[in-house]
């Protein structure tokens, strides 16, 4: 058992620990609680994609992913929207 934990794709653990970091960032808004106990929701949620894993729930996992790569990519977008500021780059063109 611990040869197929080893075989797993490093890439697949980044994911999840995105996926663990975003889930308990979102959390966070609800209340103070949810910063209180922050290391326990982060062990809860491990343990749950841990079990899909192991159970071979690849459906669900799957969902989960493409969740978080949509909402970090819409986030992103929403963050920058949301400043209002113009990017101002300098004319480096061969006509000035």
């Amino acid at each position: 058992m611990i040869d197929e934990v080893l075989a797993i794709d490093p890439s697949y653990i980044a994911l999840f620990a995105a996926m663990v970091f975003g889930v308990i960032q979102a959390l966070k808004g609800f209340g103070e609680w949810a910063e209180k106990y922050s290391q326990t929701l982060v062990f809860a949620f491990s343990c749950v994609l841990a079990t899909l894993m192991v159970l071979g729930y690849t459906s669900v996992i799957t969902i989960l992913a493409l969740t978080q790569v949509v909402s970090a990519a819409s986030s992103g977008l929403y963050s920058w929207g949301k400043t209002k500021k113009t990017i101002e780059l300098p004319d480096y063109s061969d006509e000035s």
